[in-house]
């Protein structure tokens, strides 16, 4: 299993990191993210042709406000592809600025 590393972007620039039992046995104990943020856009298209390439099938957005609005989106593309793939939105934000959670 792996998770894509800084952001959206993540998914276009190949950033991975995998994730082993000697990861996850002390992530807990370190501050920040390991998997990194990015700011702004990104590109839909991109990312649902690496989300194809790699033979993903689950994607797990975790982030505030402006990180579950590019959820749908990327949904609606697998979706209008015919992939099989699901998309759930986590949310984690410090701003408490996720009024409602919806589920596709």
């Amino acid at each position: 299993m792996f998770c894509v590393s800084g952001g959206y972007r993540g998914f276009y620039s190949k950033n991975t990191i995998t994730l082993t039992t000697k990861v996850e046995d002390y992530i807990h104990k370190r501050g920040g993210t390991i998997i990194g943020t990015s700011r702004g856009g990104h590109d839909k298209p991109k990312i649902v042709n690496s989300i194809k390439d790699r033979g993903i099938n689950q994607v797990y957005v975790i982030g505030g406000d402006a990180t579950q609005k590019g959820a749908p989106v990327i949904y609606q593309e697998i979706r209008r592809r015919g992939l099989k793939a699901v998309v759930a939105g986590i949310s984690k934000t410090i701003d408490n600025d996720i009024p409602v959670l919806a589920f596709l």
